[in-house]
């Protein structure tokens, strides 16, 4: 805590001003003179409160000493335990440039465009909630090139009916250098949202003094700076590739070195790695064991939240809206019943993938399984248990970069290519994330084109093929998110949507290849297949608000490099 030279009261950060402020006397000062008094400028160490929530154990600090009454990770209202504790100086801050009610007014105006949101997140009292915490960064600063860079290239032109190649050597006095990439230092810290925050301006950095957490909280660094040192590389390969191609002087030219060869040839290295904290307004929203967070980047105001659905909000509005689309679709169309049942199971089948994406993002999100701090922060407490075991093995310690790679080692294992092939081009697709997303794709597109062709060709065989693809397409997917629901631990026991499903549209599959004369048989099979996905849709829609919440967390402190 700061005390004001004039009268002894409490200094704090004032964002309009971008001074010290006295709350009793209201005086001003520079941050910078009163940490130079408090003899804190020149120490690589300084002194804060850490606050530490009972309930998740997630832990945030402060230069101020005042109990915090809320935990800012899992929403609990409980008193945060607090010790005193020394941290590492980083090398950069980010002032806060927002202030609340800024903060407040920007969450506001985008909560006005989400109608369907709970009223519980527009309410003053969760609103009020949000808190100043400076997040840990690593700056990683990149140099590439140097006297002599040789590509090769190569240019192509037509001449009667022959393409003639021609090969160059390219000669390049080449020097790029990318400071300032930056990449959150906290697994607490999702990627996802610390991705959508971005960008900071980081030309407004300033050099780090104490004086500055002054009536803010900060999260503490738990990876250490080898964990993005690989993206930052990309990112500045990336950019000087996309340079070298639109340069005037080489943009007739193709670049044959891509990728890890042009990086080698670039000579392309991380220079220097420092720690900074960057503003973030940042709330929580507890709902039973889930978790939303609404988060506002500091500098800018630019607004991130999780906006789960209200499911009576929703299915009011499309009661309503359905309503007047009925009518105008009974007086002017008229569908024979077995065309409605193959209609309605297409649909059906539609629903089901639209179901299965939902939980595999669900899974995907659960398991953090794009979150590199987190999955290093993980590693580490395995890798950590491992040695501590009875009969482990004494597993020498690696870097959460090493960490990390080891998950994506994983992963390629487990990859399946797909190749996608143009007129123009050919696509290789090693995600396996991707490859079955480019699956599932492919089956809607069977499905749809299947039922176009034959309504328009063989129209008496419209509704068993109809019927049978989308029967084909509800059991892949149905299977696929059972298996997948073992990943979702806030699922687990609950039943699936697609259960319901499945069984009128088997049946469906019994009266479109038996094609009984009697209409009823038609109607009763839609009419189930209608209700049965009406329930689907409203599983659907938890579903989606298990995406849009988080569960809540439970931090296993300490590791990584708090120097951030």
């Amino acid at each position: 805590m700061y005390e004001c030279p004039n009268c002894g009261g409490n200094l704090r950060y004032d964002i309009p001003s971008k001074m010290m402020s006295c709350a009793s006397c209201n005086s001003k000062f520079d941050p910078y003179e009163v940490s130079d008094k408090n003899g804190a400028q020149e120490q690589e160490e300084y002194e804060v409160t850490v606050f530490r929530c009972p309930q998740c154990g997630g832990e945030i600090y402060s230069t101020d000493n005042t109990a915090a009454g809320f935990c800012t990770f899992c929403g609990s209202s409980a008193v945060l335990e607090s010790r005193l504790q020394k941290e590492h100086r980083p090398k950069y801050i980010i002032p806060f440039g927002q202030t609340k009610e800024q903060c407040k007014k920007a969450y506001m105006n985008m909560m006005g465009k989400a109608v369907f949101a709970p009223k519980e997140l527009k309410s003053e009292k969760h609103i009020n909630e949000f808190r100043g915490i400076y997040m840990p960064y690593w700056i990683y600063d990149v140099q590439q090139g140097g006297a002599g860079v040789q590509l090769k290239g190569t240019t192509e032109k037509r001449k009667g009916d022959y393409i003639i190649t021609s090969y160059y050597n390219l000669n390049l006095d080449l020097n790029a250098d990318y400071d300032g990439i930056a990449y959150d230092a906290s697994s607490s810290f999702s990627d996802t949202i610390s991705g959508n925050l971005a960008p900071f301006d980081t030309r407004e950095m300033k050099e780090f003094t104490p004086a500055y957490l002054s009536g803010f909280y900060a999260d503490s660094a738990d990876v250490d700076n080898s964990l993005y040192a690989g993206e930052a590389e990309e990112f500045a390969l990336g950019e000087t590739q996309k340079f070298i191609e639109q340069y005037p002087n080489l943009r007739k030219y193709s670049i044959e070195e891509q990728g890890k060869m042009l990086q080698w040839k670039l000579h392309s290295t991380v220079d220097q790695v420092n720690g900074a904290m960057f503003p973030v307004w940042f709330m929580a929203y507890k709902n039973n064991n889930r978790v939303a967070y609404a988060t506002v980047n500091g500098q800018t105001g630019k607004v991130v939240a999780d906006l789960p659905v209200d499911v009576p909000k929703y299915l009011g509005a499309s009661a309503i809206l359905t309503i007047p689309i009925f009518l105008l679709l009974n007086r002017f169309f008229t569908v024979i019943p077995s065309i409605l049942l193959g209609i309605v199971a297409m649909i059906a089948a539609v629903i089901s993938f639209v179901y299965y994406e939902q939980i595999d993002d669900i899974a995907a999100q659960e398991g953090k399984e794009n979150d590199k701090g987190a999955i290093a922060a993980k590693k580490r407490k395995q890798r950590k248990n491992h040695r501590k075991a009875p009969g482990g093995e004494n597993l020498p310690p690696k870097s959460d970069a090493q960490l990390a790679a080891a998950v994506e080692d994983e992963k390629k294992k487990d990859t399946r290519k797909v190749v996608i092939t143009t007129e123009s081009s050919v696509v290789e697709l090693t995600d396996p994330h991707m490859a079955m997303r480019m699956f599932d794709t492919i089956i809607m597109v069977v499905l749809v084109a299947g039922g176009l062709i034959t309504g328009g060709v063989l129209e008496q065989y419209f509704t068993r093929i109809t019927v049978v693809l989308s029967a084909v397409a509800v059991i892949v997917f149905w299977f696929r998110a059972w298996f997948r629901m073992d990943d979702i631990d806030a699922r687990k026991g609950r039943g699936m949507g697609l259960t319901w499903i499945l069984i009128p549209t088997i049946l469906s599959v019994a009266v479109a290849l038996i094609n009984p004369v009697s209409d009823l048989y038609y109607y009763s099979c839609a009419g189930i297949l209608l209700i049965t996905m009406l329930i689907a849709l409203v599983d659907l829609i938890c579903c989606y608000n298990l995406f849009a919440t988080r569960p809540l967390p439970q931090f296993h402190y300490k590791g990584g490099d708090d120097r951030a």
